[in-house]
């Protein structure tokens, strides 16, 4: 039985990998509400974290060998990590001045981007670096502690690993939403003090002259003398870096084809990645005793994954019930669960079947090579381990980047998968080849072949479920580092696009109700009577493209508008300019407007003084990432971009929040207008809408808004409700009653909170069912929205 001391070893290692991987996610989510929730912030946040940790490990490469106290050492790099994650707190105050200062023009160019790098080095590297020394100290501290527990190692990397699963579980689950990011930060920062003080405690007394602890030696079983080479060993340390992290990418991208979006459920998308790998970790001593010989070890592994990996879109097809049905807003294909653990247990069961066998076996690659290097008789197990680490670390970096960019872009997300297979097999040829034993080729060969032959299953798995109750009929299918975009036809909702099996961006038979986006406000606008409007141009800007069909009813209003759409997705860009040019005027090539590749927020964030009008689209509150633009932040910034008499809308899906969501919008969107009021639209294809509009210092003009309507009118732009003002009249309720909103929490950067209740309410629930466990509401729609509706003397005040 291994002895006390080597248990707390391994809680020290569990409870650092638990720090790290929290750290990690709530960086990302940092820095996402700060540079924008785009995929180029996200690669810098997890680009930045891996080339700090491949930057440590180096470090240490060239010490650790050298440590007479390591555990004292590992307590100070732990402290350091504390204190070098300390700056991420205060991130928003601090960064706020930025982008302001930037401006939109520069924000959309190579200055942007250069500020957007800038702020994630100096955020996340010092600490990663930190990070990146631990495990090799770690190594070290162990070894003088303990001496002939050689299988150990692996071991304490396992625990490392699994610890960051931990971490991830109890942040995603528990932590943000009883401490919001601010305060789970600070739980991340205490567990680094925590373990500093075990490592402190489990210092050596009197350094070198103390007896190393004997404990139970784990059977060692000697590699053959033709072990790999110190360059190909490292040369293989770098691949499996680059296969698993293009994997990880890969594997996030497909199961969210399947798993209701959310925070939650894409924080656990990635809790079972990292988990996979922690348990294929605890397997490599009994790999070593059934295979001795590593190249074995390897080619097998290796040849074994890579046929996993091919599969692995057929398995998750076929465990998922031929896909989620995007109609049937249900969580986990209409079963209800009760928490955000038994979602984290959900997630896991799919990775399982489908992605697990490939990440378990692809997960054993580099484990094996730590293992045959605590095989050797060597002092300098520590320094060899934080050079693979190094190496294993940029090759990850570099996997991640080729599977955003140039994989998924260019062959899809099954397709990418595919290759993923392909690359393995490569790879196992590759070491036999690189050993000259040709007879070894056999294994990568028969893999490749299989992969090969997959390639038309590949194709054949659709990206939308075949037994929707909308009946798609796919039209194109568009893929980039966001995703898959596809352009699709039904009977009941015409052509729209339907972005990564989740939601529908739009559709030809809601063409009125998304032109009543823009039109309505447009109406409803009254500039500043002191306000010198000789330019004669209105300008518009829509926070989301989408299909383009809101935007596009700008151009149609007046001719002096001008109108800039941000959007986020390249993809979607593409998509409306190809697919929708008649149905959005040719917004994305018109003269008369500005499409604007980036994050919604960031980019009003950047603007001050400049916009007549502003739209905000239809948001999901659970989306991940999209709770931001329900912010006080937001809304504030919102406000500054506004010309004097400008009018703000933001539109709310009814049909994807609870009142207690409302109350939580409306009470934020307040803070930042004063005067804001309700709009209400009843919709005939039975998903209401909700509407806060609020102004920089204007009153509507009711006689001016009737004018406008019988010029839409005369003009035949718009619906028939367009040009009654009566109608526009009836959708604009009021103005927000104070007394409603009194004690509804206020949702901000720092405690996520929207996003975090809206999420576990859509990844939990089923939101049809009158009440739930949890929320014990239902979303504002059908009957909920009658309710509703019928209370708006209470809601408002006229």
């Amino acid at each position: 039985m291994p002895s006390q001391r080597f248990l707390v070893c391994l809680l020290v290692a569990l409870a650092s990998g638990a720090a790290a991987l929290t750290h990690e996610l709530l960086w990302t989510r940092r820095l996402v509400d700060i540079l924008g929730a785009s995929g180029e912030a996200t690669s810098l946040v997890l680009g930045c974290f891996f080339f700090g940790l491949s930057l440590g490990s180096a470090a240490a490469s060239r010490f650790v060998s050298r440590l007479t106290d390591a555990w004292k050492s590992l307590a100070v790099v732990e402290i350091a990590i504390a204190l070098l994650a300390l700056p991420s707190l205060f991130l928003p105050h601090v960064t706020e001045w930025i982008w302001p200062v930037l401006g939109p023009e520069l924000l959309n160019s190579w200055a942007g981007m250069a500020v957007k790098l800038i702020v994630s080095c100096l955020v996340v590297i010092p600490p990663s670096t930190a990070m990146g020394m631990t495990l090799p100290i770690l190594i070290v501290a162990i070894e003088k502690s303990a001496s002939s527990h050689r299988g150990a190692n692996v071991l304490v990397y396992a625990f490392n690993t699994l610890g960051g699963a931990l971490g991830l579980l109890v942040t995603s689950a528990w932590l943000l939403d009883a401490f919001g990011v601010y305060g789970s930060m600070l739980v991340a920062v205490a567990t680094n003090l925590t373990v500093a003080a075990a490592a402190w405690a489990l210092r050596s007394p009197t350094s070198e002259s103390a007896k190393p602890e004997r404990v139970k030696r784990i059977p060692k079983v000697k590699q053959r003398p033709e072990s790999l080479s110190p360059k190909l060993r490292l040369f293989v340390a770098g691949l499996s870096g680059c296969i698993v992290l293009a994997m990880e990418v890969v594997a996030i991208r497909m199961l969210s084809l399947v798993v209701a979006s959310s925070f939650q459920a894409s924080s656990s998308v990635l809790l079972s990645v990292i988990l996979m790998l922690g348990i294929a970790a605890l397997f490599v001593p009994l790999l070593v005793r059934i295979l001795p010989s590593l190249r074995w070890q390897l080619l097998t592994v290796l040849s074994l994954a890579a046929v996993g990996s091919a599969l692995s879109p057929s398995l998750l097809f076929d465990r998922t019930d031929q896909l989620i049905d995007v109609s049937n807003l249900v969580a986990m294909d209409g079963r209800s669960l009760d928490s955000a653990l038994d979602l984290q247990l959900e997630v896991l069961s799919i990775a399982l079947v489908s992605i697990g066998p490939s990440l378990l076996l692809a997960g054993l690659v580099f484990p094996i090579l730590l293992a045959s290097v605590a095989q050797e008789e060597t002092s300098l197990t520590g320094r060899h381990w934080a050079i693979l680490l190094a190496i294993n670390g940029i090759g990850g970096l570099t996997g991640a980047i080729l599977a955003e960019y140039l994989v998924i872009p260019s062959l899809g997300i099954y397709g990418g998968m595919l290759a993923v297979g392909v690359m393995q097999a490569v790879t196992a040829v590759g070491i036999a080849l690189a050993l000259k034993e040709w007879k070894l080729m056999a294994p990568g060969l028969i893999a490749g072949s299989v992969c090969l032959a997959l390639i038309p299953r590949s194709r054949d798995i659709p990206y939308v479920t075949p037994r929707s109750t909308y009946n798609f009929a796919v039209e194109e299918t568009l893929f980039g580092k966001d995703g898959v975009c596809l352009i699709v036809d039904s009977e009941r909702h015409g052509r729209g696009i339907l972005q990564n099996n989740q939601y529908i961006l739009g559709s030809t038979k809601s063409f009125d109700e998304q032109r009543r986006q823009v039109l309505i406000p447009l109406l409803l606008h009254a500039p500043a009577s002191d306000v010198d409007n000789s330019d004669a141009v209105t300008q518009v800007c829509c926070l989301g493209l989408a299909t383009g069909m809101s935007a596009g009813a700008a151009l149609d209003f007046d001719e002096h508008c001008h109108v800039t759409a941000i959007e986020l997705s390249p993809t979607v860009v593409v998509a409306a300019r190809e697919y929708f040019a008649e149905e959005n005027r040719g917004i994305v090539t018109s003269p008369r407007a500005s499409v604007v590749v980036e994050d919604a927020r960031t980019y009003i964030a950047s603007v001050r003084n400049r916009f007549d009008v502003i739209a905000g689209d239809l948001y999901r509150p659970y989306g991940s990432g999209e709770g931001r633009l329900y912010s006080i932040e937001h809304f504030r910034n919102v406000r500054a971009a506004l010309r004097p008499g400008g009018i703000y809308c933001q539109w709310i899906p009814a049909y994807q929040v609870t009142e207690e969501h409302f109350k939580i919008i409306a009470a934020t969107f307040r803070q930042a207008f004063d005067d804001a009021a309700l709009l209400r639209i009843d919709s005939a294809s039975g998903y209401p809408q909700l509407g806060l509009m609020g102004t920089k210092d204007a009153e509507i003009d009711w006689d001016e808004v009737q004018a406008r309507c019988e010029t839409l009118k005369a003009r035949g732009v718009g619906d028939k409700t367009m040009h009654d003002v009566n109608f526009i009249k009836s959708a604009y309720v009021g103005r927000l009653s104070e007394q409603y909103l009194a004690g509804a929490p206020l949702n901000t950067l720092n405690n996520v909170l929207l996003e975090i209740k809206a999420g576990l309410h859509r990844a939990t629930l089923n939101p049809r069912l009158p009440t739930g466990k949890l929320g014990g509401q239902s979303y504002l729609q059908g009957e909920s929205w009658q309710a509703f509706s019928s209370r708006v003397d209470e809601i408002t005040v006229n």
